[in-house]
């Protein structure tokens, strides 16, 4: 029996440990994905306080500098009243009469008959600091002070009233602590005026008996420093409101971002394989790149209709074949091992590389996966089916007037529109844009197209088709039809996740022939915020340049 027992309490509390470490792991995993969130916003995170400090600091060199002087006058108690107030403080905190009598002085200082008489003594009514040019709302409560002053024969125009209004925010009275006397501070612009301020609104007081008794102690003199725009702390409450805005900022924008950014994601998004990540070559690393050969630039005759010299084509569209060690050539590689598992000793393989939309790298792809297979040693050939934008041939041969099309409307030999690349032993089947638009827009639908890739399975063993984007075209739906694989691109930090899904399920008739998803055009030094796998090593080459 005590055995059981005990067995049953060590079952409890490896229980109770397991939950423990449960809720830990789970914390430590949501600690760990705000901090990776924070890093990949972190130009919002730190752009939000810097703009906040940033706009505090303007403010305080464009503000007006303000002065403060102080006049001091002693409140005269009657005799009473002095002896309540010298007493000694009661045991528990309670108003007195000696204090209500000092509270009433001080908001008499501030009532509107003693800052009219200053404003009439000093002419502050014609002083632009305290009676600005009227605005918009200025002029519609002057309207409507107007009629208000012929309902009740207020006395006190709009004009004064507007003035002791800017008056008032300029002075105040405060109480040494539990003393008889009374500060009178006023800013302004002006040194001086701050200082004739305070005196005068201290000798309207004085000169009222009907207020009580009181005399002046001190005078006020103008100041020499001005008064500080914001404090030290304030720099520090912004920063601080700042940093949290921008954290929840960072976050939030995260929350609603849609667009693919790990090939984890692309393969729960998609249910499909995700093959690779193409990275994303710097600018500076293509410019590099894209410095001609002098003497193959002087050799080059530009009325040739071939493929242009490889020293000439965009580096992007030959960067596996130049640089065979580099991550973008293991990405291309392991697109191409893929195709060559799924393909399972075929005789021909047509791959098709499309996208969901424009602009996600789907040519790039193509370009180097067809140099790829010519590297490996397979006969290949590279056809541009994109005839609305023919990408491939602009690239690789932009003075060539026959391709796709003549071929399926001739009855020549396709090898007569074939264009062989010695250096790579690529083959390409150009697509020059045809006069024809009825043919750019409806040879995929044709039985010539369906011809044309029968030739094609006879004379090579891959042939890689440059299709359009799905989602904008129909071409790529009719172009699936005749494909063995299909390849589907995804731009990294681009393409949401919605797009993606509208482009598979206009493939839904052959769906079963996507052989997986990449990811490119992929900036590896972001990727290590995403995904941890990506070390710096194979990070480097792909910077991107500023």
């Amino acid at each position: 029996m005590n055995t059981g027992s005990s067995s049953m309490q060590d079952f409890t509390g490896n229980l109770r440990t397991n939950s423990q470490l449960a809720n830990r792991s789970r914390f430590l995993n949501t600690l760990q994905n705000i901090v990776r969130t924070l890093s990949r916003r972190a130009t919002i995170v730190t752009g939000v306080p810097a703009g906040a400090v940033a706009a505090l600091l303007l403010y305080v060199w464009t503000a007006t500098p303000q002065y403060a002087a102080t006049a001091t006058v002693f409140i005269d108690l009657p005799k009473a009243e002095k002896t309540n107030f010298s007493a000694s403080p009661p045991a528990s905190p309670q108003i007195t009469d000696a204090d209500m009598v000092v509270e009433s002085q001080a908001k008499l200082i501030r009532s509107s008959v003693v800052l009219t008489d200053v404003v009439d003594r000093l002419g502050l009514a014609y002083d632009s600091e305290f009676a600005p040019p009227l605005g918009t709302v200025d002029r519609l409560k002057k309207r409507f002070s107007l009629r208000a002053s012929a309902a009740d024969g207020n006395g006190i125009d709009f004009v004064t009233s507007r003035v002791l209004e800017h008056l008032r925010n300029r002075v105040s009275v405060s109480r040494d602590e539990k003393t008889v006397v009374i500060n009178i501070e006023a800013t302004s612009a002006q040194a001086i005026k701050a200082a004739a301020i305070a005196n005068a609104t201290a000798a309207s007081y004085l000169k009222r008996p009907e207020f009580g008794g009181a005399h002046l102690v001190t005078s006020a003199t103008p100041p020499v420093e001005p008064l500080p725009v914001v404090g030290w702390p304030m720099f520090g409450l912004v920063l601080a409101a700042g940093a949290a805005f921008g954290g929840f900022l960072a976050v939030a924008m995260e929350g609603h971002d849609r667009r693919i950014k790990t090939l984890t994601q692309l393969n729960e998004i998609s249910g499909l394989p995700a093959l690779a990540a193409i990275p994303q070559v710097g600018t500076r690393e293509r410019a590099r790149r894209a410095k001609p050969n002098r003497e193959e630039l002087r050799r080059y005759d530009p009325t040739r209709k071939t493929l242009l010299p490889p020293s000439l084509q965009p580096p992007l569209m030959r960067y596996a074949f130049d640089d065979p060690t580099s991550t973008f050539a293991d990405g291309i590689r392991a697109v191409r091992l893929a195709i060559q598992r799924a393909s399972s000793g075929a005789r021909s393989e047509i791959v098709m590389v499309t996208s969901a939309s424009d602009s996600e790298g789907k040519s790039t792809l193509s370009t180097n996966l067809a140099r790829s297979f010519a590297m490996a040693g397979v006969n290949t050939v590279l056809v541009d089916c994109d005839l609305r934008n023919p990408e491939v041939t602009g690239s690789l041969c932009p003075r060539v007037d026959r391709g796709l099309t003549e071929a399926a409307f001739h009855s020549e030999s396709i090898e007569r529109f074939i264009l062989d690349e010695e250096v790579s032993g690529l083959s390409v089947l150009p697509a020059p844009p045809s006069p024809n638009f009825n043919i750019r827009t409806e040879l995929a639908f044709t039985p010539q197209f369906s011809s044309i890739l029968a030739r094609l399975r006879d004379r090579f063993e891959v042939i890689v088709l440059d299709a359009p984007p799905l989602i904008p075209l129909t071409d790529s739906r009719a172009l699936a039809d005749h494909a063995d694989s299909i390849i589907l691109t995804a731009a990294w930090n681009e393409t949401r996740q919605d797009v993606l899904m509208e482009g598979l399920h206009l493939l839904a008739p052959n769906l079963h022939r996507v052989l997986g998803c990449v990811l490119s055009r992929v900036d590896m030094e972001r990727l290590r915020y995403y995904d941890r796998a990506y070390g710096q090593a194979y990070r480097e080459p792909y910077r991107p340049s500023l």
